[in-house]
């Protein structure tokens, strides 16, 4: 559902923006989310930062149930690693640090130490 959720913006930010170029490294709704041009209007549609934080993470579940570590993913996991330092000191600097946990502990989950 949040995939989907993510897809949708995304599809339809790039059809009323027809002139949005795809980083050549990936196209994927993922990538494209997490673009300065795209984010703030998935932000807007979730309802705020967090709300977009927590949609996206599960997001991500979906796609990568097994946090498969992808181009895209490993996009994702760096913008989560900015973003716990960058929202120390914001209003929302505990909700973050929630997903981050909630990040932190399924990655523990789905791919456990070798």
């Amino acid at each position: 559902m949040s995939a989907k959720f993510i897809e949708t913006c995304v599809a339809e930010y790039l059809s009323s923006h027809l002139e949005f170029k795809a980083p050549a490294a990936s196209n994927h709704s993922l990538v494209l989310a997490l673009t300065l041009a795209i984010q703030p209007s998935i932000i807007a549609a979730a309802g705020g930062v967090p709300q977009f934080w927590w949609l996206l993470l599960a997001a991500v579940k979906e796609w990568y149930p097994n946090a498969e570590p992808t181009f895209e993913y490993k996009v994702f996991a760096s913008h989560m690693v900015s973003l716990g330092g960058l929202s120390q000191g914001s209003d929302f600097a505990g909700e973050i640090t929630e997903i981050w946990n909630d990040w932190q502990a399924w990655q523990r989950e789905v791919r456990p130490a070798d």
